[in-house]
């Protein structure tokens, strides 16, 4: 298992650092993703997260927050983040699709299981087999 771990680590590392840090839950998980929105990467997703924004259920607190995150983030966040909870209610993937294009699309799954499928295909260098 850590072997797999220590693998998986170099190959996603964000993945390693997002699902073990403290969160609420599994059905939480896309709800605490940031870097679908334009304009946010992995570090600002980590400063929002270090600056107390964990969740879109924080979003309320985002005003409150004198010095948190600057004035062009805040809009970012005004704008994307009640389209993204409308998203996830008309059950819109789609919407998310920014977080397949970073090699983020996993932060989906737990949310939209019973509607897609992720196939791991194992590529190598010799020819395929038919």
């Amino acid at each position: 298992m850590r072997f797999e771990l220590a693998a998986y680590q170099i190959l996603y590392p964000s993945a390693v650092e997002f699902l073990f840090r403290p969160w609420t839950g599994v059905a939480a998980l896309l709800e605490q993703t940031f870097i679908h929105i334009p304009g946010i990467g992995q570090r600002t997703e980590r400063e929002l997260w270090q600056a107390g924004i964990t969740s879109w259920d924080d979003f309320s607190d985002f005003f409150t927050r004198p010095a948190a995150i600057s004035p062009a983030l805040r809009r970012r966040l005004e704008t994307y983040i009640p389209q993204s909870i409308e998203a996830v209610g008309r059950r819109d993937a789609g919407f998310f699709a920014r977080l397949a294009r970073l090699g983020e699309a996993w932060r989906l799954f737990p949310e939209f299981a019973g509607e897609c499928v992720f196939l791991d295909i194992e590529t190598t260098d010799r020819k395929s087999v038919v």
